[in-house]
């Protein structure tokens, strides 16, 4: 995901899927906890999300790269694709 599309998922609280193919895990979260912004090192802008997952028998905080998170639900990932384009040429025009 994009960071656009990470705060859309954050602020409307819809479900999250993160896939992380090296570890090969693929965790299903009901909602994002947090969106954390940092330095990646070379200048530019880090994004990563936080969920509560429930993977182990206690609940445990997961944080991911944002390119590690998709949609659970696809109907999510199209309604956000249209806001957040509605927003761009608003800001254009």
């Amino acid at each position: 995901m994009t960071g656009e599309e990470l705060k859309w998922a954050f602020l409307h609280g819809v479900p999250v899927r993160i896939i992380n193919k090296v570890a090969g895990t693929d965790f299903w979260c009901k909602e994002l906890h947090e969106i954390v912004y940092g330095r990646d090192g070379h200048g530019g802008v880090r994004v990563s999300a936080v969920c509560i997952t429930r993977a182990g028998p206690a609940p445990s905080l997961l944080r991911a790269r944002s390119t590690d998170v998709i949609f659970a639900r696809e109907g999510d990932a199209e309604r956000c694709a249209m806001e957040i384009s509605d927003i761009q040429s608003e800001a254009v025009s």
